[in-house]
């Protein structure tokens, strides 16, 4: 009984812990997604003011410039970073665990053991009357003669006829049902705990794989939110120079014309710096900032001192021209042969089996 009772217990602390590890994983991971959509919302309202009125009227006003510096103003992609995420929001979610609470098991063991001391009470009236030539009829043991001449022949009448005593049969025959009783309930409650027992197990194990999968996706979430938060700030400034540039191409169009090569150099000098940052903005605004795999892509982490570097520049009013090109890329086969954080993890696992196996 007691090791029944320590492994019910068992049982209850797994279902317990399965609970709580799948509890806390969602929580991170509500806690992350909340935080990343919060700051996708942020980027994509700075980015598309960036690209859908800032650059556009940019692009405006230097297109009405004649012999303009030869500078390529390449579109930036409109899709947002939102649409980027989609995949990233379908991946993680991931189908919930289903944790049963344990159960007792103690009404059926009761039924069971209850059934069994009336089959032992049944049977042991029976064979006393069988023995005592008493017919098996329901009359036979309603009558109270009846019934003490079988508690006698069980008390010791079986064996020799002078040592039969009815209370004797009747203590033998309360220790046989007590007995009967705990065997039957111990066994019964033993299964069900083994099979209570096997069930949390189960279920403590596959909330453990899916608190790692959702703990993995709200890492990721983190780390894109943090990466997306300094990005919009990057963005914001973009916006606010993009803003000066605009207002800088109208003022000189309006004193000096649309011929650049009539510009005073001071001017000159302004219109191809404002042509020059903006032609460095651009890729910055297209990149993409997931792998397939829901980690944070090596452009978006790539990205975060080019767009740095070139705010500094900005604000110190520096040339912008190839300044973005100084800062190293990820190799293209680098790239392709550098397994995700997932994938990783996947291999390691994989790796850890046949040890295991092994051992």
């Amino acid at each position: 009984m007691l090791s029944t009772m320590s492994r019910q217990k068992r049982a209850e602390e797994l279902v317990k812990g399965a609970k709580t590890e799948v509890s806390q994983a969602d929580n991170a991971f509500e806690a992350a997604k909340e935080r990343l959509q919060r700051q996708v919302e942020k980027i994509d309202k700075v980015r598309n003011r960036l690209i859908g009125k800032t650059f556009k009227e940019f692009h405006r006003l230097f297109e009405a410039i004649r012999n303009e510096p030869a500078v390529e103003l390449a579109p930036p992609s409109e899709a947002t970073i939102a649409q980027q995420l989609e995949p990233l929001y379908r991946k993680s979610k991931i189908p919930p665990v289903i944790i049963d609470d344990v159960k007792g098991g103690k009404g059926g063991a009761f039924f069971l053991a209850l059934l069994a001391v009336l089959i032992t009470v049944a049977a042991a009236f029976g064979i006393g009357a069988v023995a005592l030539g008493l017919p098996l009829k329901p009359e036979t043991f309603m009558q109270l003669p009846h019934i003490e001449k079988i508690l006698a022949w069980l008390g010791g009448g079986a064996y020799d006829p002078a040592l039969a005593n009815p209370l004797y049969g009747a203590a033998g025959l309360g220790v046989a049902v007590i007995a009967v009783w705990l065997i039957v309930y111990s066994v019964s409650m033993g299964k069900r705990v083994d099979n209570n027992l096997k069930k949390a197990q189960k279920a403590f194990d596959e909330a453990k794989i899916y608190a790692e999968q959702k703990k993995r996706y709200a890492e990721s979430m983190e780390t894109l939110a943090e990466a997306l938060e300094k990005l919009a700030q990057d963005y914001e400034t973009f916006d606010v120079f993009m803003e000066e540039f605009n207002a800088t191409l109208r003022r000189i169009r309006h004193t000096e014309g649309d011929d650049f090569q009539h510009y005073r150099p001071l001017s000159q000098e302004k219109v191809r710096r404002a042509a020059e940052c903006a032609a460095a903005m651009m890729p910055l605004l297209s990149i993409a900032v997931v792998t397939t795999e829901g980690d944070p892509s090596w452009q978006l982490l790539n990205t975060l001192p080019q767009t740095e570097m070139l705010s500094n520049a900005l604000i110190e009013e520096k040339p912008c021209e190839n300044l973005t090109a100084s800062v190293p890329q990820t190799d293209e086969k680098e790239r392709e042969e550098e397994p995700s954080t997932h994938t990783q993890e996947k291999d390691r696992k994989e790796e850890e089996t046949p040890q295991a196996e092994e051992a």
